[in-house]
């Protein structure tokens, strides 16, 4: 009993030394960052024209993206959001603190919602709200736009020197649509990643990309834009293709990533027809040129069964065509008849080769042959810049002599 009474004793004791001790003056930070609910109401932005009364998100990850696509002409530039987030933590886009149902958020372009938890630890949350695209310009967008056709000639086997100096011309001549031919589009050894890499550092990006593979060879077919590409794909016209076209609708605008600017729908067409073996005809002309020719046959049939209205929109078809002998370029069912679509009796669906008409004598090929086309459809053949079209023989910072066997063509259209 004498030993309980110690212990009580001692207890006593040590409590009433730490109730001389100071309570500690740190508090608990929590690390929670949790961000969830989010939604726009209509209640909350009803000043903002044609917002639904309800727009909900889906997650995936970090990411928040509408449920529906507004309106192209709702103003999401100053939408007041709603959400939760974890006690305590602050919720900031652009530095700027974000108070849900009060404060408004410029969506344009996706906000990035930076949620930072008591313990000073964040996460950044990327939101997106889809809005429908808005219809082309029905009239001239008073945009330029320079178009250029080249057979890189593999790059000289994906020496990054010719990268480096292609980039060059291409930025000399503000290029900012450009059709490949022999090109690498896959890796290892990727030519349109290195290109674009060097069209990023000298200032002239070209940062959309769409390429047709070639299953046999390394001589894809790509479509290099400033602008956005909205859809691409395969042509593969009836007949024997061994090499598939590309095809790729852009929207030009300008600026490029301006999702209100006023826009033009151009679509490019890139080909690479059947090559020669010799520059003798009477050798050749069984051959070869009976297949460039069907093929350019199999092109006229898809290109007539469009709409009749599609040849009041802006289409290119541009590329390597091989047209060598006369047999390619003198009649209506030569290759380059059937390119432009002379083979029918309908007149106003015919297309205009560029510099087959305006440079009719002037070489693409070191050899001295016109191999490489730009062809404008009926309605972009009206926009066409007097006198731009040209065949780049010389560039003041690179022998064009040194980097293909092949020149680059190149025009410009006002759209």
């Amino acid at each position: 009993m004498r030993s309980f009474h110690r212990a009580l004793s001692a207890l006593a004791a040590s409590l009433s030394v730490l109730s001389c001790v100071p309570a500690a003056t740190g508090v608990y930070a929590s690390s929670e960052k949790m961000f969830s609910e989010l939604e726009i109401l209509k209640a909350d932005n009803t000043d903002v024209i044609g917002l639904p009364d309800k727009v909900s998100f889906y997650r995936n990850g970090q990411v928040y993206t509408s449920t529906i696509q507004v309106e192209w002409d709702v103003d999401i530039s100053v939408l007041v959001p709603r959400f939760i987030a974890s006690e305590g933590a602050s919720v900031v886009v652009n530095d700027a603190p974000v108070i849900p149902g009060e404060t408004a958020v410029d969506f344009r372009g996706g906000a990035h919602f930076s949620v930072t938890a008591e313990d000073g630890s964040s996460v950044e949350y990327n939101v997106f709200v889809k809005r429908k695209l808005k219809p082309p310009a029905s009239g001239l967008i008073g945009v330029n736009v320079t178009v250029a056709s080249y057979n890189a000639e593999d790059f000289f086997a994906g020496n990054t020197n010719r990268h480096a100096q292609i980039a060059q011309v291409m930025k000399n001549n503000s290029v900012e649509v450009l059709v490949l031919t022999e090109t690498k589009a896959d890796t290892p050894g990727n030519d349109v990643a290195a290109l674009q890499t060097k069209l990023a550092e000298i200032g002239c990006p070209l940062p959309y990309s769409y390429a047709a593979m070639d299953p046999y060879n390394e001589d894809d077919i790509v479509v290099l834009s400033k602008y956005e590409i909205a859809e691409a794909g395969i042509v593969t016209p009836p007949g024997t293709w061994p090499r598939p076209g590309a095809s790729a609708t852009l929207m030009v605008r300008e600026p490029a990533d301006s999702l209100d600017a006023d826009y033009a729908l151009l679509t490019v067409f890139g080909f690479h027809l059947k090559a020669s073996t010799t520059n003798d005809p009477a050798e050749d002309a069984p051959t070869n040129l009976a297949k460039r020719i069907a093929q350019a046959s199999s092109l006229s049939t898809l290109l007539k069964a469009r709409p009749v209205d599609d040849y009041n929109k802006y289409f290119v078809v541009a590329g390597d065509m091989n047209t060598l002998l006369p047999g390619d370029r003198t009649a209506a069912t030569s290759t380059l008849g059937y390119l432009c679509v002379r083979d029918d009796a309908v007149s106003t669906n015919d297309l205009w080769p560029a510099n087959e008409t305006e440079l009719p004598t002037t070489s693409t090929h070191q050899l001295g042959s016109v191999l490489d086309h730009i062809i404008l459809s009926p309605s972009l053949k009206a926009r066409y810049q007097a006198a731009s079209v040209q065949v780049l023989k010389s560039d003041p910072d690179v022998d064009l002599s040194l980097i293909s066997d092949h020149f680059p063509v190149l025009l410009e259209l006002a759209l």
